[in-house]
């Protein structure tokens, strides 16, 4: 039910083959695999139990190959990092039918991420958990937009320059503040 490679630069878009042969998978990790391309990618599709996917700092894969995992839509929890990962990924994000959990590391995100993120209603309203790490773009002025995140139950910082100015801007704006049960 749970698979997690790290690291293994001889597993490339052929052995990833093996991997989707595993129908009852529902958690993979494929994280710093190098070699995976967008074609080895878009195998994935065929594995109708995930429900959560790890791409962190795969430097081979672009935002365009991970639109093709769209149509998993079981898919409920996706986390990813490095190079693919910039403003113009909402795009791609916002396909994902059942995304609730979104973790972004390393990426080059702005304000601009988040104020596309919120003018989809129905992707920010799915949205219960957001983890930013190293991503020097996420600032308190970005963070304002979470009040646009009604049902949003956690969020995690770690490695993010704020002061935490954006929870009292939140407050002072008269938004409704989600109701979170984890701030890290």
């Amino acid at each position: 039910k749970r698979l997690t490679l790290r690291r293994l630069n001889g597993v490339s878009d052929a052995a990833l083959a093996a991997v989707c042969s595993c129908s009852q998978l529902e958690v993979l990790g494929l994280i710093e695999m190098g070699q995976l391309t967008g074609a080895g990618l878009g195998r994935l599709c065929e594995m109708g139990a995930l429900r959560s996917l790890d791409l962190r700092n795969c430097g081979s894969l672009t935002g365009d190959d991970l639109g093709q995992l769209a149509s998993l839509t079981g898919l409920a929890e996706l986390k990813v990092a490095g190079t693919m990962v910039d403003d113009q990924i909402v795009k791609v994000l916002l396909s994902f039918p059942s995304l609730k959990s979104l973790s972004i590391e390393d990426a080059e995100i702005t304000s601009a991420f988040f104020s596309e993120v919120i003018a989809s209603r129905a992707f920010a309203e799915r949205i219960r958990s957001l983890s930013f790490a190293r991503c020097y773009g996420v600032t308190d002025e970005a963070l304002g937009a979470l009040s646009g995140f009604p049902n949003l139950e956690s969020i995690a910082l770690r490695e993010i320059m704020v002061t935490g100015s954006f929870l009292d801007a939140m407050s002072e704006s008269g938004a409704k503040m989600p109701e979170l049960k984890t701030l890290i």
